[in-house]
């Protein structure tokens, strides 16, 4: 739902003296909006409305379901590791269990940082940050929440982020 002009005047009127403020105090002049807020994310962008918490809460349930299978594939492996002294490194039949052990140790600790990030979205989404970039505080572009749910920065803040 587009925002009337008049509503958008005011909104901006009010971001740029809270954003003069902030700065003249030291404060971040990072937007926060509360539910219902004209800047909600359900109200400031039509793309918005195929984005849903319900979408994020089930994104984030598949990011639990990989981190619990990664998290059991390595404890699984880390047993038969104690069981066993011996050398594998120079089996030519099969994987050594120090390389499985890496991936497995990469694959569980990625897992565990993109469910840090959907609880984070899930946050700004409840806060009404959500799909508001953190560093200018403009829209993040449809595509971007698309492909990355829990992105803060819009496309030229992550860039300049590096």
């Amino acid at each position: 739902m587009p925002i009337p002009p008049a509503e958008a005047a005011a909104i901006t009127a009010s971001a740029m003296l809270r954003d003069h403020t902030m700065r003249a105090v030291g404060g971040s002049s990072a937007p926060r909006r509360a539910i219902g807020s004209p800047l909600h994310p359900s109200r400031y962008c039509e793309s918005m409305s195929r984005i849903s918490r319900d979408a994020l809460v089930s994104r984030r349930a598949d990011a639990v379901a990989r981190a619990t299978s990664a998290a059991s594939a390595l404890a699984e492996l880390v047993h038969d590791r104690l069981d066993s002294n011996d050398d594998d490194e120079h089996d030519p039949e099969g994987v050594p269990l120090s390389s499985e052990w890496s991936r497995l140790t990469a694959l569980s600790e990625a897992a565990d940082l993109e469910v840090r990030q959907f609880d984070e979205a899930l946050q700004r989404w409840d806060a009404g940050t959500y799909g508001i970039c953190a560093s200018c505080g403009r829209p993040i572009p449809e595509g971007r929440l698309e492909v990355r749910p829990s992105a803060e920065l819009c496309v030229p803040c992550a860039e300049k982020a590096g």
